[in-house]
């Protein structure tokens, strides 16, 4: 039985068969991780080809959002769709584990001292591409 639905098939109307080919082979390669499901949206990492991670949002409602380079000017993009398409493909079990995580790991770092928070923001930029330039204000 599959999950809820992301909205996969009016994201592929909206992109070239190159995109899509490469945003299903994107979702098959096991490539997109599901964060979490948050009010009815999804907050997904997807690694691209030359191995870099987008930070993907994609609603039931149509909205979406990833942090590729091609997304400011077109608005959509394979790493959505593939975010779309393994969101669609989960099992209604499943999706109970992932509705609130985000609001679960904010609650636990709200009791982390500052120096310790300092600590995990520095390791972050570290290995997160883009996360100095969120961090900076750049985002």
């Amino acid at each position: 039985m599959a999950g809820l639905d992301f909205g996969a098939t009016a994201i592929r109307s909206r992109l070239d068969n190159n995109r899509i080919r490469r945003g299903e082979t994107y979702a098959s390669e096991e490539r997109v991780d599901i964060l979490a499901i948050e009010d009815g949206e999804v907050v997904a990492i997807v690694t691209g080809e030359m191995g870099d991670h987008y930070a993907v949002t994609v609603s039931a409602a149509g909205v979406c959002h990833c942090t590729c380079p091609n997304y400011p000017e077109e608005r959509v993009c394979k790493h959505v769709l593939a975010a779309a398409i393994v969101a669609e493909a989960l099992d209604l079990p499943d999706i109970p584990a992932l509705e609130g995580r985000l609001g679960q790991v904010e609650e636990g770092l709200a009791f982390e001292s500052a120096s310790a928070l300092a600590a995990l923001v520095s390791r972050l930029i570290r290995t997160v591409p883009g996360a100095l330039e969120a961090v900076e204000g750049q985002d």
